[in-house]
């Protein structure tokens, strides 16, 4: 089996259901019929008929790195770009081997909370944008609650890269209103020379700053209003020129 083969065998077992169908859906600008993609279940079936018809290969990868972009697989995407050699990887979504660098989280301090998350782990991986039908396969193919909240956890961490810090975390479980096990991982991050900030200055400011940018944006509005009424005012008939 080539190098190339075996790359295109581990990213087909990494495609969800969902990032399939958005793959597929890709493929109709490329002259892929409907029916033959309605007969297609695998992402490794998909990437067969790309080479079938020569618009994949080891030595022509852009659409491969095309359609794990447009399905939100980053981290497939900078795998295959890492293999290229390529300089172009996305360095804001690449992940690093040190974690302290960036407050890329690991392993360990998933699990750490995973037990106090509990049954509101479904709610975190909303707030982190995973899709829901992620989720659903998570409740799935796992029985236990924790076992839950850690893979949904790690699913996040290896879509994101570089993005899928501590700090988010924390505050996607604040927002959700588990501050309590945000301080937990906040706490455990320490230990590792991660530092998260879970204090309600943060989130004050955070607030603060939308609402600015809503009252800039209510002022506009009526600012709008205003100057529209006084282009309108001379044309509107008043109650002198009824009467004549």
């Amino acid at each position: 089996m080539s190098g190339f083969t075996s790359l295109l065998l581990n990213i087909s077992k990494e495609i969800e259901r969902g990032e399939l169908e958005t793959m597929k859906f890709c493929c109709r600008d490329y002259g892929i019929g409907a029916k033959r993609l309605e007969e297609i279940t695998g992402a490794h079936e998909l990437f067969k008929e790309l080479m079938k018809r020569e618009l994949l290969g080891a030595e022509n990868k852009e659409i491969l790195v095309e359609l794990l972009e447009k399905a939100d697989r980053i981290d497939l995407k900078n795998q295959v770009l890492s293999i290229q050699g390529s300089a172009r990887v996305d360095s804001h979504s690449s992940v690093t081997d040190d974690p302290v660098a960036n407050g890329i989280l690991k392993d360990a301090h998933l699990n750490e909370i995973a037990e106090d998350l509990g049954r509101d782990w479904k709610q975190l991986g909303r707030k982190l944008d995973i899709p829901s039908s992620i989720l659903g396969n998570i409740d799935e193919e796992h029985r236990r609650v924790r076992e839950k909240a850690v893979e949904m956890m790690l699913r996040w961490k290896k879509r994101n890269g570089n993005n899928a810090t501590g700090q988010v975390l924390a505050d996607a479980l604040i927002k959700i209103g588990r501050k309590d096990v945000a301080e937990t991982l906040a706490s455990a991050c320490q230990q590792d020379g991660i530092n998260i900030d879970t204090s309600e200055g943060r989130r004050q400011g955070s607030s603060v700053r939308e609402s600015s940018r809503t009252e800039s944006e209510h002022f506009i509005d009526i600012g709008g209003v205003n100057s529209m009424r006084a282009d309108l005012e001379p044309k509107l008939p008043t109650q002198e020129s009824k009467r004549r």
